[in-house]
């Protein structure tokens, strides 16, 4: 009955709009051709992926999605990261027309400080006429992975929104 949007708004992205969008698939490519056949365990993963995902925030959030079986110990993603590869294109593209309407429910989008994925100036009116019940508040400190850049305070977001007596306030931050 509620949605929460942790760092993207109802928008087409590209590289084009400095949202950095092709920095993501760079990530899911890595992830995606880490031969996981070779690794013992979330370390040596770590240190295979660190050839290519520099930030270890990053990292620590890709490799949250590494699973090790308990009795073969072999390594797999939980994601399917080829489906994410062949549809992240569409997940970027935000077509009007493609709505059937609008979500009239408690909606809070939560945008990282130093990210362009949320910039009010530019998407304030596409979440309102989308998402007329919407709350607007920015994580300080953090760019577009504000979950692994500052959790706590994501938390404390999400919690709050969570609590069943959550008004969302037209626009706060």
């Amino acid at each position: 009955e509620r949605l929460c949007s942790m760092d993207m708004a109802p928008a087409a992205y590209s590289i084009a709009d400095g949202s950095q969008w092709r920095s993501n698939r760079h990530i899911i490519e890595a992830m995606y051709n880490l031969n996981l056949d070779i690794l013992k365990d979330r370390r040596d993963a770590d240190t295979k992926l660190a050839n290519d995902i520099l930030d270890p925030n990053i990292r620590a959030f890709a490799l949250s999605n590494l699973a090790q079986d308990a009795v073969t110990k072999k390594l797999s993603w939980k994601c399917n990261l080829k489906a994410l590869l062949a549809n992240l294109d569409a997940m970027a593209s935000w077509e009007k027309k493609q709505q059937s309407g609008f979500f009239n429910g408690p909606t809070l989008f939560l945008a990282g400080a130093n990210s362009r994925y949320i910039r009010g100036n530019v998407h304030l009116d596409a979440i309102k006429s989308s998402f007329p019940n919407f709350a607007l508040r920015t994580v300080p400190n953090a760019g577009h992975w504000i979950h692994a850049e500052q959790p706590e305070t994501t938390q404390d977001f999400v919690r709050e929104f969570l609590d069943t007596s959550w008004q969302p306030p037209q626009e706060q931050s």
